[in-house]
């Protein structure tokens, strides 16, 4: 299904991979870049695209650098950062299978603006810059599911510039945490599970500081809102979550 790139350079800890597994189907599945594509165009897309895969720590992209591929998530996590004048990275989101990054490959002679790293063993669908626009204009589906992502990215940047405007600091973080539940959270016992995340990394999400959040966490931890974790929160009741800034 997918073009094998023996050729192409690689970074420490990359490898390329030619067969889909099982996760890397449902990451296909669930993405917005092939959403109502028949399964005939969806294959045909696929064989136009390199797997690769990363292992934990590794870079798969750096901010500044040229934008030359496009990329679909299909299975393990991928940190998102952008570094500060003060040279520090902030974390911007995690990314769960089915998630497109590097959009800037779908504009010729653009740069990334962000940093990607995998958070954990992972793989991605990759396409190089000319064979995306070429694609692109070729299926109007295609180019149109790309528009719908870049819009809804747009607007996840305004709804999260409007929090950091407008609501208080507690439900901001409560805010965070519930978006990271859906979206990256597994199910377990009646609970969801947030694993490998930091007070550092909720703080950066959230616009503040990490003793803001340490403050914020270990309230509702008192409260049996959540349970924390050095690298993992497990949250037990989501609705009280949503209104607990109101205790604080």
């Amino acid at each position: 299904m997918f073009l094998s790139d023996r050729r192409a350079v690689r970074s420490s800890g990359e490898k390329s991979e030619d067969q889909p597994t099982l996760a890397t189907r449902e990451g296909i599945a669930e993405s917005h870049l092939l959403r109502g594509l028949p399964p005939d165009q969806v294959a045909n897309f696929l064989c136009h695209a390199t797997q690769k895969a990363w292992e934990q720590g590794v870079w798969i992209c750096r901010e500044g650098e040229p934008a030359r591929h496009i990329f679909l998530l299909m299975k393990g996590r991928v940190r998102v950062y952008r570094a500060t004048s003060e040279d520090r990275e902030i974390l911007l989101g995690l990314s769960a299978p089915g998630t497109v990054f590097g959009y800037e490959a779908f504009i010729e002679c653009s740069t990334y603006p962000i940093s990607a790293m995998a958070a954990q063993a992972s793989a991605a669908a990759v396409w190089d810059s000319d064979t995306i626009r070429r694609l692109m204009l070729e299926d109007p589906r295609l180019a149109l599911n790309a528009l719908e992502m870049a819009v809804d990215r747009l607007h996840d940047c305004e709804n999260h510039y409007g929090q950091l405007a407008t609501l208080p600091t507690a439900q901001r973080i409560a805010e965070t945490l519930a978006q990271l539940a859906s979206r990256i959270g597994a199910k377990t016992n009646g609970a969801i599970l947030i694993r490998d995340l930091s007070a550092q990394d909720l703080a950066d999400l959230s616009g503040t500081t990490i003793y803001t959040v340490s403050r914020v966490l270990s309230d509702w931890h008192r409260r049996g809102v959540i349970q924390k974790d050095r690298r993992q929160i497990i949250l037990f009741d989501q609705n009280a979550l949503l209104t607990s800034h109101e205790h604080n």
